[in-house]
């Protein structure tokens, strides 16, 4: 996301943040960017992440999915025209195919999706 904001193109964010102890910096994105939906890792985080997006001023919550299906989902969501899958290990396999399902422009910023 930090490349996507030195550009002045047009562009609406659809994302899933990263693992469980990277939620603040995911908190930070969510309010800077604006998404309209986004995915989580665990159920547990959900009335937290709100709560943050709250603190931090946003007032219009994005979709917030939870788990792989979430993930799978932000993948394949019908507004993205490009998914980018950086997601550690094979937990990226599924919603890169899934992506691919739904027609998306894939862009691989992980090894392991690759070779899976």
């Amino acid at each position: 996301l930090s490349e996507l904001s030195q550009f002045n193109y047009p562009t609406d964010v659809v994302y899933s943040p990263k693992r469980r102890h990277r939620i603040c910096g995911s908190i930070a994105q969510t309010a800077k960017f604006k998404p309209k939906m986004v995915s989580i890792s665990h159920s547990e985080q959900l009335e937290d992440f709100k709560a943050a997006l709250k603190a931090k001023g946003v007032t219009e919550m994005p979709d917030i999915l939870v788990g792989a299906e979430g993930m799978i989902e932000v993948a394949r969501h019908a507004d993205c025209e490009a998914t980018v899958t950086g997601i550690v290990g094979c937990a990226g396999l599924p919603p890169t195919v899934e992506a691919i399902k739904a027609g998306k422009d894939i862009c691989l910023a992980n090894k392991e999706t690759l070779i899976a």
